[in-house]
C-alpha cells in the first residue's frame, strides 16, 4: 500500500502540525506502509514537513483560492504519474483543482476541528464560504478521520467511511527525566498561534490569583501574549531537546481553557498530550475522549467556571498535589504509554486504509 501524506502546513520539527505529519508518514513505514509526503506548496516528493517555508500572504482574500488552485495542480501532476494508492490530508481550502483531485485519486481527509467556527472570529465571509464548500469536498472523498466524535456527528458524509482517532504523541518507553521544583511550582500553557478558544486570558487571570506559583506561557509571538499581565512569564516557542527540558521542570501544564468559544465542548489537543507524556499533570477544560473525568493526574474544570473562588481553590489544591506527590507525573505517563502512543493510533488508521482499498 501506497501513501502520500500532503504536507500543506510546513514549519520547524516539533511544532504543532508539521511534527504530527513527520510522525505519522515515520510510523506509518515502521507499520510496512509505502508512506511518503508531498509538499502541497511545491509538489515535491520526500519533504518531510518539517522545513521552514516562506507563509503566502495574498494582499486579497480571494488569493487565497487562486494560490491553492495553481498548488493543487502541482500536487494532481504528480498524483497522475506517480498513482498512490491512498492520499490522505488535513481539510484543505475548496479549489477547482481540489475537487478534480478527489474525483480521480481516493483520498482520506482528515478532520480535526471545526474550521467554520475558528474562521468566524477572524472573517464572517471566509466561514461562510468554507461551511458553503467543506460538505461537498468530504462528500468526494474516500473517507474521513475525525479526531473527536463531536466532528464526527457535525460532518460526516452519506456513504463516505469514517472512523474516529484521536490525535496521539510519542511516548517514550521509559519514564522521561522530571526536575520540578517543589518552593515555586511552575504552572505551564502551551500554546502555536494564540487564538480566543486556547483561553491565554483565563490562564492570565489564574496567574494573579495565585502569585504562589509561577505561570508561564510558552509559544509564538503575538500580540495576544504581549499583552498579558506581568504575572504571567512568556517563553518563546521551543521544540526539541529546549522543550524537553522546559517540560521537566514543569508541575502542572494546562490545556485549552475556552473551547466553547468556538462552539465546542470536545477535543484531544497535542499540546495537552505532550504534557502527559512528559510526566506532566494537567489541568483541562474539555472532554477529551481518552479521559474519564476522574483521573488523579488530570482535573476537568468546566470553562466557564474556570474563574470562579471554587473553581480557583480546586486547581490550587491540585498543583500543591502534584509538587508534593510526583507519582502524580508518573501516572500521567503511565497512561500516555497505555493509551495515547502514535503506535496505537496509527495501526487504527492504517486498517482503515486497508478497509477502503478492500
Amino acid at each position: 500500500m501506497k501513501v502520500l501524506h500532503v504536507v500543506s502546513e510546513p514549519g520547524p520539527a516539533g511544532r504543532g502540525v508539521p511534527q504530527k505529519v513527520r510522525r505519522t508518514v515515520e510510523t506509518w513505514r515502521r507499520l510496512g506502509v509505502d508512506a511518503d509526503f508531498i509538499d502541497m506548496a511545491t509538489g515535491d516528493i520526500g519533504h518531510s514537513g518539517t522545513g521552514v517555508a516562506e507563509p503566502h500572504r495574498p494582499r486579497l482574500r480571494a488569493g487565497w483560492l487562486v494560490e491553492m488552485h495553481r498548488r493543487t495542480q502541482r500536487v494532481r501532476r504528480v498524483l497522475d504519474a506517480v498513482r498512490p494508492d491512498l492520499v490522505y490530508t488535513r481539510e484543505l481550502l475548496w479549489s477547482p483543482g481540489l475537487r478534480s483531485m478527489l474525483a480521480d485519486h481516493r483520498t482520506v481527509i482528515e478532520v480535526n476541528s471545526d474550521r467554520g467556527e475558528e474562521l468566524r472570529s477572524r472573517s464572517r465571509l471566509a466561514s461562510a464560504f468554507w461551511r458553503m464548500t467543506a460538505p461537498g469536498l468530504r462528500h468526494r472523498a474516500a473517507g474521513l478521520v475525525c479526531v473527536t466524535e463531536e466532528l464526527a456527528s457535525r460532518v460526516r458524509a452519506p456513504g463516505v467511511p469514517s472512523v474516529v482517532i484521536g490525535n496521539a504523541i510519542d511516548v517514550s518507553a521509559a519514564a522521561p527525566r522530571r526536575s520540578a521544583s517543589s518552593e515555586r511550582p511552575l504552572v505551564l500553557m502551551l500554546v502555536g498561534g494564540a487564538a480566543p478558544w486556547q483561553g491565554v486570558d483565563r490562564f492570565a487571570s489564574l496567574s494573579e490569583a495565585m502569585p504562589e506559583f509561577e505561570f508561564a506561557v510558552c509559544g509564538d509571538a503575538s500580540p495576544d501574549l504581549a499583552n498579558l499581565p506581568a504575572s504571567v512569564r512568556i517563553i518563546e516557542a521551543r521544540s526539541g531537546p529546549d522543550l524537553e527540558d522546559l517540560l521537566a521542570g514543569t508541575t502542572v501544564a494546562f490545556g485549552t481553557m475556552a473551547l466553547s468559544r468556538k462552539g465546542m465542548v470536545e477535543a484531544c489537543p497535542l499540546k495537552s498530550r505532550t504534557s502527559l507524556a512528559a510526566g506532566i499533570p494537567i489541568v483541562y477544560a474539555y472532554d477529551d475522549p481518552a479521559l474519564r473525568g476522574d483521573e488523579p493526574f488530570a482535573l476537568r474544570i468546566e470553562d466557564r467556571e474556570i474563574q470562579t473562588p471554587a473553581a480557583i481553590e480546586e486547581i490550587r489544591g491540585f498543583i500543591r498535589a502534584a509538587s508534593e506527590r510526583p507519582r502524580m507525573g508518573a501516572e500521567a505517563w503511565e497512561f500516555a504509554r497505555r493509551k495515547l502512543d502514535v503506535g496505537i493510533a496509527e495501526g487504527d488508521r492504517i486498517r482503515f486504509f486497508e478497509s477502503i482499498l478492500a
